[in-house]
């Protein structure tokens, strides 16, 4: 997983972004992959006020280009991504947008 996410107290993830940015956010799903599973397609999840660009399906990996953000504030991003082996696993992360200081 990027350096970007940062593990919190509650075991999820949270990221800061400036309202500005268009960034790549790859999310690494190994750890939660059954032996010999591959992902075969994504669907991401965003709030209003939230862009959602390209998206990107690795065998083990998802990528998703966001932004930019409307407004500051704390934005759930989900996503749900179907396996090779007939599973589903829906994970997410918070984004916490913020206005870029000069």
């Amino acid at each position: 997983m990027s350096d970007r996410f940062k593990l919190q107290a509650d075991g999820t993830y949270l990221i800061e972004a400036s309202l500005n940015d268009v960034l790549n956010y790859t999310r690494d799903w190994s750890a939660w992959l059954p032996e010999g599973a591959e992902i075969t397609s994504s669907a991401w999840s965003v709030p209003p006020g939230v862009t959602i660009g390209a998206t990107d399906v690795e065998a083990a990996s998802t990528t998703g280009w966001i932004g930019p953000i409307e407004t500051p504030g704390d934005y759930w991003i989900g996503t749900k991504v179907s396996l090779s082996s007939g599973e589903t696993y829906d994970r997410g992360f918070t984004l916490r947008a913020k206005a870029r200081k000069s």
